[in-house]
């Protein structure tokens, strides 16, 4: 690769990449920009060469540092060594000199009392018996008065044994301090144990009541089969859940007739924990009508749902259907509607909608606007087997807005009351809701199906 010099006179010739080339030049650095950049490099290097320096001085200071302790560590270890913790000393006690008497003069007894380090470092020589002048026995007093001791704590084994002492009695203060007081047992009073009993006895009184009414409702029942249960439930609702635990009792052991009027009183007053007991109850073809009926009434949609499944009875699946719409919610809603989609089951599900007391209109209505027509046709059908005036104004309205106006005429259609029969006989003489009812009337037929 050649390189030419700055001041070549090379011809750029017609191309305009060469001629810029050849007019392109590297710029001159000014003298001001230059002592900029030295005046800065000067910073920079003295600021360097001071943390260099810093950086040496700390490592020789923390290596002194380190030799110092080494040192003063070493130097102690070595004066401790060339003195031995445990050198045996020797304490004679003085004996008695004899008096004048001849009798032997009482021995001064040594106040101090002698100290022991807390472990010996070498074992204690044999005890050795005191030499005397005299021609008399050695007593166990004279050997005692030789004895072998250890050397005496220094200070710093005391400070240990002062901190450890000190640390123990601060441990054995503050347990007694968190120890709870025991409070010598106090004698319960008269009155308390009167309580006590009372509402022992209270208690059994409520039982033995609940026993009682359960028993007497039953038996009303038993006596008179045609009797409202509702009436006779009313004194078992004070206390509904205890006359539930008798009255299933009462049907787990007792006559039929018993059995079927404690199924009929649990319609009244049960709660959802009896629906396992009904249920096993419910494979006894006598107790069949009766179990339904009150699991019509308090078991979940889902528990009703299964039993319209597997019921064969066609008044036993219309009751338990019309508990299914009765329900008002929108999970029982869209399985009571699925009913009515099925073919085999349509006629009666919509014959259960006639005994519903109070059925949900608002779902029903919402469901005139669901993504699915089945289920909009469906609703609408469900709408006109329970017809009424004002169920036939609010779908007359809705014709007039132009609101789901074909569901509208399918629920008039299917509807039997006056109202509704007189409004589609005055409509047929208009074209445009003539056209609407001539549509609506292929899918209410019984034979035709409504487009998927």
């Amino acid at each position: 690769m050649n390189i030419e010099p700055e001041n070549s006179t090379r011809s750029a010739g017609d191309d305009p990449l060469d001629q810029l080339l050849n007019e392109a030049r590297w710029p001159t650095a000014t003298p001001d920009r230059e002592a900029h950049v030295t005046q800065r490099w000067q910073e920079v290097w003295r600021v360097q060469r001071r943390h260099d320096r810093l950086a040496f001085r700390s490592a020789v200071l923390g290596i002194a540092a380190t030799l110092l302790v080494a040192a003063t560590v070493g130097w102690r270890w070595w004066h401790r060594a060339g003195k031995p913790f445990s050198q045996p000393v020797t304490v004679k006690q003085p004996t008695a000199a004899p008096d004048h008497d001849g009798k032997d003069a009482p021995v001064a007894k040594d106040t101090r009392v002698p100290r022991t380090a807390l472990r010996p470092m070498s074992p204690s020589p044999p005890v050795r018996a005191v030499a005397h002048s005299s021609t008399r026995p050695v007593s166990p007093t004279d050997v005692a008065e030789e004895r072998v001791l250890s050397r005496p704590p220094n200070e710093l084994e005391e400070m240990f044994v002062a901190a450890l002492v000190r640390r123990g009695s601060d441990r054995n203060r503050t347990a007694s301090r968190r120890l709870p007081a025991v409070a010598p047992p106090v004698p319960e009073p008269a009155d308390s144990r009167e309580v006590r009993s009372s509402g022992q006895r209270a208690k059994s009184a409520i039982v033995k009541t609940a026993k009682d009414a359960a028993q007497t409702a039953v038996a009303r029942l038993v006596a008179d089969p045609k009797v409202n249960p509702a009436q006779i439930a009313e004194s078992l609702r004070s206390a509904a859940s205890d006359n539930e635990t008798r009255l299933l009792a009462i049907l787990a052991n007792s006559r039929p007739s018993e059995q079927i009027a404690a199924v009929r009183l649990l319609a009244e007053i049960g709660s959802p924990g009896a629906v396992p007991d009904l249920l096993r109850a419910g494979a006894d073809p006598s107790l069949r009508v009766a179990v339904i009926g009150a699991l019509s009434r308090i078991a979940d949609s889902a528990t009703i749902n299964q039993l319209v499944q597997e019921e064969t009875s066609k008044d036993l699946q219309r009751l338990l259907l019309a508990a299914l719409l009765g329900h008002g919610d929108g999970e029982a809603l869209n399985l009571y509607l699925s009913y009515i989609v099925n073919e085999s089951t349509t006629e009666t599900a919509l014959a259960a909608a006639e005994s519903v007391q109070s059925p949900p209109m608002d779902l029903l209505f919402s469901e005139l606007q669901s993504p699915s027509e089945l289920e909009r046709l469906a609703a609408a059908r469900v709408l006109g087997r329970i017809d009424g005036p004002a169920t036939t104004e609010r779908l007359i309205a809705m014709l007039d807005e132009g609101s789901s106006r074909q569901e509208a005429c399918v629920a008039l259609l299917s509807s039997r009351g006056q109202e509704a029969t007189n409004f589609v006989k005055n409509a047929r003489t208009n074209p445009a809701l003539a056209t609407l009812l001539q549509a609506a009337s292929v899918l209410v037929s019984n034979n035709a199906q409504p487009r998927s």
